[in-house]
């Protein structure tokens, strides 16, 4: 029987308990808005807080989301659909921006690499309206997009810094570029759900 040199061991004992305490304080650090079990299905369903940006005028906002063995990228748009001088009808309301089920996601990464992502299903924006001081009406829409990971695309996301999102909804493209600090919240976020 081989002897183990004490040294060694104390060693990896110690690295052993560095690693589970940092995966324990990385774990304690997530914040989740759900976090709880689909009655019906019996499955765990998790969803991290959201992460606001703001990028340009208008604030996009994402969350991770865990349901079951399956894993998301949440993003949640709200956004002006322009100003009218007539009150906007149902009909009006209701054909707003429209996301198709498979619509890409397209991850931009800092090595140029392009991660494509799919909308899980057809998501219609919630539209509604102001009514401003000088009578107009100013549209509005707010829409969560789901967009499924599978492992590879949340080691990708999770190994490398984010640069760029597109989102195609319909005839229409969103950019939104993301700094250092962005990235990093993405990355610290994608980690509670691994």
């Amino acid at each position: 029987m081989r002897t183990v040199n004490k040294k060694r061991f104390i060693s990896l004992a110690l690295a052993v308990s560095m690693f589970f305490s940092v995966a324990t304080a990385n774990a304690a650090k997530c914040k989740y808005n759900v976090d709880t079990v689909n009655h019906r299905t019996g499955e765990k369903v998790r969803w991290t807080k959201w992460n606001t940006f703001r990028l340009r005028q208008d604030p996009v906002m994402l969350a991770v989301v865990a349901e079951g063995d399956r894993k998301y990228l949440a993003l949640r748009m709200n956004g002006p659909r322009g100003t009218r001088t007539d009150r906007p009808t149902k009909a009006v309301l209701d054909s707003g921006l429209i996301v198709q089920e498979g619509a890409n996601l397209l991850v931009l990464m800092a090595d140029e690499s392009v991660l494509e992502l799919h909308a899980e299903k057809e998501v219609v924006a919630d539209s509604y309206y102001y009514v401003m001081g000088n009578g107009t009406f100013d549209l509005n829409f707010t829409v969560i997009i789901k967009y499924e990971l599978d492992d590879g695309a949340l080691t990708e996301l999770t190994s490398k810094r984010l640069k760029v999102l597109r989102l195609s909804a319909g005839d229409e493209d969103f950019d939104f570029e993301f700094g250092d600090k962005g990235s990093d919240r993405v990355s610290k976020a994608l980690v509670c759900i691994q």
